[in-house]
């Protein structure tokens, strides 16, 4: 027998609304098909924002079906507001976007479907990129998934486990219930103002909510547009967000301590790291003399970009010269 869904839309917005993203976001909200069986509200957190974000919400307020709530929250930080969101709201479950999405209008509908065909805790949508302009040719084949924010469209309907690199923050479902068990996200991770590195707040979740013996899914059908802007599209960018990923994901592993559970180490890092990088070694360097094709010699010099980023967090640690805290 089908019951009635009790779910919250938990937004965090950063200064969005001068690009006109907030609004795209906000129309998409709006728009959003419902019917008797979804009891839901939204809840837009505006995180340490200085531009016309609450009147812009105010603005939909009034053209809503769906009640909208507002609130601000002034310590910098993602997780900081997605926390907020999370304490406003009554929800059974809590779904949570970015400011810089289009909410497929179906999403409610196909969340119910899902709600009533599996059993699960937590699950993942489908992300598809939104670019402003035509994606370069140069755009590395592996890669340019995490750096833009879009999944393989090859990834089908399948549960969640540790090694999974697709529950992503900006389209995500978790109970309440489930929360309350491992607890809300960790204001020590989540990207801010105020650092370059860091963010994982949603892997830390995915991990402590599967480490807890809840159940995971990715969904395909739970869909969104995430926005590209030409900004992004060049290479000095790529190089950037790859160095700073490997940089943020071993200060991410030093902060949980995940790798105390490695029991061998060379100079704090797991062993089977260095195997890693010298396989991505070879693997640029045969791209560079075989002369291949210069987006898979980009996509093998990224990956090196990574390594190069989460050595020198390495190195920051053992030299106390950055406090990632």
């Amino acid at each position: 027998m089908k019951t009635k869904i009790s779910i919250d839309l938990v937004i965090p917005t950063h200064n969005r609304s001068r690009s006109g993203l907030l609004q795209r976001t906000l129309t998409s909200l709006v728009k959003l098909q419902t019917n008797d069986e979804i009891d839901v509200q939204a809840y837009i957190v505006a995180n340490a924002c200085n531009d016309n974000s609450k009147e812009v919400v105010e603005y939909f307020q009034k053209i809503s079906p769906i009640p909208i709530l507002y609130f601000e929250e002034y310590v910098p930080g993602k997780s900081y507001a997605l926390n907020l969101g999370i304490s406003k709201g009554l929800g059974e479950w809590i779904a949570f976007f970015d400011d810089d999405e289009i909410i497929s209008t179906d999403w409610l509908i196909e969340f119910s479907k899902k709600r009533d065909e599996k059993e699960f805790d937590f699950c993942a949508g489908h992300h598809i990129a939104d670019f402003e302009v035509l994606p370069p040719e140069w755009l590395p084949p592996s890669n340019s998934i995490s750096i833009i924010a879009c999944h393989d469209e090859k990834i089908q309907q399948q549960p969640l486990s540790l090694e999974d690199a697709i529950f992503w923050g900006g389209n995500c479902v978790v109970k309440r219930s489930a929360i309350n068990t491992v607890g809300e996200f960790d204001n020590i991770l989540g990207r801010s103002g105020i650092r370059k590195a860091l963010g994982c707040e949603d892997f830390d979740m995915q991990h402590r909510l599967l480490k807890a013996g809840f159940s995971g899914w990715y969904f395909p059908t739970l869909r969104i547009l995430h926005w590209v802007p030409e900004s992004r599209l060049n290479k000095k960018y790529f190089r950037y967000w790859m160095f700073w990923s490997g940089y943020s994901a071993r200060q991410f592993y030093f902060l949980k301590e995940y790798e105390k559970s490695h029991d061998k180490l060379w100079f704090g890092i797991p062993r089977w790291n260095y195997k890693n990088i010298l396989k991505a070694i070879y693997a640029h360097l045969d791209n560079c003399i075989t002369l291949s094709e210069s987006k898979n010699i980009f996509d093998s010099e990224l990956k090196l970009r990574w390594y190069l980023g989460y050595f020198l967090a390495r190195y920051d640690e053992f030299n106390n010269k950055k406090n990632i805290r």
